[in-house]
């Protein structure tokens, strides 16, 4: 997902919030002493969310944004502060996966019932463009396209996997 789409998410709802921002400008593929040379903890465990942010296209983020409202909707009928903390935001076999650690076991379910129904949602909205789509299983990657992302994913070749800038020639 693109920086400009994460942003808006950790604008609007806190708990989205990426509360060690500055480590997602560095790729250090478990180089210890390159995190301490730039001044990071390497007693923290980063998450995958940390450190990439939002692993799948732009198209989802009406998908992600309508889980993060039905989560404060949720936890505001219960008069409770949210305690969801995003560990990881991806796509996976075309569906739209939220992992999470919480607080809360209270709304533990509640959470893990709001992201099954925003995963089986996922399928039907495309991963570029956010149209109406369908998981296609024939290309490389198994993913929901609608019908003009998908032709301008196979005009572009095989080597044009995801990239969400490319979709936009």
């Amino acid at each position: 997902m693109t920086r400009d789409f994460e942003q808006r998410l950790q604008n609007e709802f806190e708990f989205m919030r990426n509360k060690n921002e500055q480590v997602r400008h560095y790729n250090f593929s478990g180089k210890r002493e390159l995190m301490e040379a730039v001044g990071f903890d390497t007693e923290i465990k980063y998450s995958r969310y940390e450190i990439y942010g939002c692993e799948c296209g732009d198209g989802w983020y009406e998908t992600i944004r309508g889980l993060c409202l039905d989560i404060t909707a949720a936890y505001d009928e219960k008069g409770l502060e949210i305690d969801v903390v995003p560990v990881l935001i991806k796509e996976k076999f075309g569906e739209f996966r939220f992992y999470f650690d919480i607080g809360s076991s209270d709304m533990k379910n509640t959470v893990k019932e709001l992201a099954d129904k925003y995963r089986k949602l996922s399928k039907s909205v495309c991963a570029y463009c956010g149209g109406v789509g369908y998981v296609h299983k024939e290309l490389y990657w198994v993913i929901p396209l609608c019908d003009g992302c998908y032709s301008k994913h196979i005009e572009g070749g095989p080597e044009r996997l995801l990239r969400t800038k490319d979709m936009e020639k």
